[in-house]
């Protein structure tokens, strides 16, 4: 082998380790045993339950409501917890849908209410929803529905 093919061999192998370094998580089995991926801290038994709990929550709201772009979608998503980036943004859906990153802790360290979650939760469904990205007068009409249709009160918890 020649000089230029060993280079590309190892940065082939490199970015290959990277990735995978990268990509790794921290899954850990619900209580129904859905693995999910969560930081690494002494209750992460309590973050997949909670991550397992909105999952059956989203199903649930997709069932009663009956959206295409829902029905689409939520069989597939992956619930994650977030825990790195901002700490004000609580709730991120990549790629509308194809992950659901909700944080269940403050920078504190203390617990997130989870009606606050669940709030973020449905702000998030509406974003799957919506056509277009973003907060524009379609989401927030999607938005404003979720919350007067489904209320935390209102669902099997």
């Amino acid at each position: 082998m020649d000089t230029g093919t060993i280079c590309i061999v190892v940065s082939v192998l490199t970015l290959i380790l990277i990735v995978k370094y990268l990509t790794r998580g921290n899954y850990v089995k619900a209580d129904s045993g859905v693995s999910y991926n969560v930081r690494k801290q002494p209750d992460e038994k309590y973050a997949a339950n909670t991550l397992d709990k909105l999952r059956n929550l989203s199903i649930e709201i997709s069932d009663k409501m009956g959206n295409i772009r829902l029905e689409r979608k939520i069989d597939t998503v992956k619930f994650e917890e977030l825990y790195t980036g901002d700490d004000n943004i609580i709730g991120v859906s990549v790629n509308k849908g194809d992950v659901l990153k909700l944080r269940l802790y403050n920078k504190n360290g203390t617990k997130i209410p989870f009606g606050e979650i669940y709030l973020t939760l449905l702000h998030e469904l509406a974003h799957i929803i919506a056509v277009k990205y973003g907060h524009h007068q379609s989401w927030e009409n999607r938005f404003e529905y979720l919350k007067s249709t489904f209320p935390l009160g209102s669902m099997a918890i």
